[in-house]
């Protein structure tokens, strides 16, 4: 073991004496870029062929009993094997882990996430890899940097350069890498930060083109350029779609709620996956992520979907079966995918939401095709596009995103402008009516998310352990004044934590002996229960720095009890928060700079 480490530490240090920080910040995001390109394509691979093979050869009832088997596996992987990792939740345990932890994501994740989401969505759970590939991403970032013992900054950095890398090789498409990485995970930083985030989104586009060639797992052909005449339309589709966007948040935060009543995990299990199997043995498009059926209607194959459903009888001829099926699908989706990761199965909403705006948009040209005059064509494509950028746009509050993820996969820009426009339309409307992303959605982390841009780049920096002041004046509540000295003589910042065993009872502030020395009485004869106050509020080990900030300015207090477990362990002085984060401000420069 020895050994080990005295070659780990031979490495860093080499490293840090013949290679400066900017080559390897560079160097460091193609090996991010590479590992978390092979990690992504190899899931979606492996999703692609289950989804394609399964579907044709398993036996109706099986789709009632297989999310159920699926998630009953990932508790129970979660409960033994992976526990690290149990509890981390998608793009939101991203952002957390970069506001709250100091970017670091525990190693585990490097890949216990990749294992219970394929397990997940290969029995047919309806959620999506690429919030689980993003964190299998983002580990690899976190923790590569801490290898190499690189600080916050470049933790957060590399976070990003996995992000962008998973989503360039998933869908072939480096620029959406990028635009997803600074848009949703590092929406704090600079310019500078796309020049790593660049290379390891292109490293991640590179090995998908080396590895899938034109086999990409989401690529679309046939796209016709939209016309000035065509405007009116969108912009509906676009209110449509944020309003279908708005619905789809709305049932994942009531879903978890109701979900997260039920306390047993296994009896949660069994109600989330009796009533997933049941909807897909209804619709057995919506086992996996979906992407199967968005092919579908994108061939003209959409005759599918119901045929396998509960309305196979019906027959296509009939104009309001379509609009029925796609109708109920647009309503279900959000409630499968939902369902699948609140009763403890593993998966995101990021292609859940893309394929429900797939849906939205088929749905909505079935309508509008309908009430065209006579000689106008509408091209279904076009709108299934449209949809899915509106939909990802809201859901995920990343309209630019949304935007050239569809251009890229379509290999044209011939649409470009009705997509800036649908996903604005459908991004401002989501907003104005719920300005919660879905990632935070029924999260503490909701009320935090009007934080000041320079908290959310200062503080996270900053821990609470490392303010603690653990040497501080103490007694009980029987220790009389006269013990302490002339202990406040020369110190105006001095608090006397007053103890019963490990419980804080009281404190006695300088302003409070001071009042008392005026009276001119006798030290020795006051006991500190006789003076001491409760303190304004308390600051838990745990709490971001922000909430501290916030605690200080609420109470406008110079000294605050630190607590740990309900143990007090020392104060936290104002003084020393502020002179923190004016340390953090001044290095919070641009990493390349």
């Amino acid at each position: 073991m020895r050994r080990f480490q005295r070659l780990y530490l031979t490495i860093v240090t080499r490293r840090q004496e013949y290679i400066g920080n900017r080559a390897f910040t560079v160097l460091l995001a193609i090996l991010v870029g590479l590992m978390a390109a092979l990690a992504a394509m190899f899931l979606k691979t492996l999703i692609h062929f289950i989804e394609e093979e399964g579907i044709e050869w398993l036996p109706p009832y099986f789709f009632f009993f297989f999310p159920m088997i699926g998630i009953f596996i990932v508790l129970g992987l979660y409960g033994r094997v992976f526990k690290n990792a149990a509890g981390f939740h998608g793009i939101g345990g991203v952002l957390e882990a970069v506001r709250r932890k100091s970017s670091i994501l525990h190693y585990s994740l490097m890949y216990a996430q990749m294992i219970t989401a394929a397990i997940t969505i290969g029995f047919g759970g309806s959620s999506g890899l690429e919030s689980p590939t993003v964190v299998t991403g983002s580990a690899i970032g976190s923790n590569s940097s801490r290898f190499f013992r690189l600080n916050y900054k470049y933790r957060t950095l590399f976070i990003g350069c996995g992000t962008a890398a998973t989503i360039a090789a998933i869908f072939n498409a480096p620029i959406a890498g990028v635009i997803f990485a600074t848009e949703v995970i590092l929406p704090q930083f600079s310019a500078t930060i796309f020049i790593p985030i660049l290379i390891a989104s292109a490293t991640g586009a590179f090995f998908s083109e080396l590895f899938l060639g034109n086999n990409v797992l989401f690529r679309v052909e046939g796209v016709v350029p939209f016309t000035l005449k065509e405007i009116p339309l969108i912009i509906v589709l676009g209110i449509f779609a944020g309003f279908v966007s708005v619905y789809y948040t709305q049932v994942f935060a009531l879903l978890k709620s109701a979900l997260g009543k039920v306390k047993a995990k296994w009896r949660k299990a069994f109600i989330g996956g009796l009533l997933l199997g049941s909807l897909i043995f209804l619709f057995p498009v919506l086992f996996g992520e979906g992407y199967i059926g968005i092919r579908q209607i994108i061939s003209g194959e959409f005759g599918k979907i119901w045929q396998e459903s509960v309305f196979g009888n019906y027959g296509e001829e009939n104009y309001y079966t379509p609009l029925l099926v796609f109708g109920l699908l647009i309503l279900l989706k959000p409630i499968a995918a939902s369902v699948t990761v609140h009763s403890g199965g593993e998966g995101g909403q990021f292609a859940p939401s893309f394929v429900t705006g797939g849906f939205t948009g088929f749905f909505f040209f079935l309508i509008a095709s309908n009430f065209l005059p006579a000689g106008e064509v509408l091209h279904p494509t076009n709108y299934i596009l449209l949809g899915m950028s509106a939909v990802l746009a809201g859901v995920m509050h990343a309209p630019l995103t949304g935007i050239f993820l569809v251009a890229e996969v379509t290999e044209s820009y011939d649409m470009f402008i009705g997509l800036m426009l649908v996903s604005a339309i459908s991004f401002f409307t989501k907003i104005y009516f719920d300005k919660v992303p879905i990632h935070f959605k029924g999260s503490k982390s909701a009320a935090e998310m009007d934080s000041t841009k320079h908290e959310f780049i200062s503080l996270n920096n900053i821990r609470v352990a490392d303010l603690v002041e653990r040497k501080f004046q103490s007694g009980t509540p029987e220790t009389r004044l006269s013990e302490f000295g002339d202990v406040f003589a020369g110190n105006d910042s001095v608090t006397i934590a007053v103890r019963s065993g490990d419980e804080l009872v009281g404190i006695v502030t300088e302003h409070q002996l001071r009042k008392l020395l005026g009276r001119d009485v006798s030290l020795s004869s006051i006991k500190l229960g006789d003076i001491m106050a409760l303190p304004a509020t308390y600051i838990d080990l745990k709490d971001s720095m922000d909430m501290v900030v916030h605690k200080f300015d609420t109470y406008d207090v110079h000294y605050l009890p630190v607590l740990n477990k309900g143990k007090f362990i020392g104060f936290i002085s104002r003084m020393k928060v502020l002179s923190s984060f004016r340390e953090a401000l001044k290095s919070s420069g641009d990493i390349l700079g």
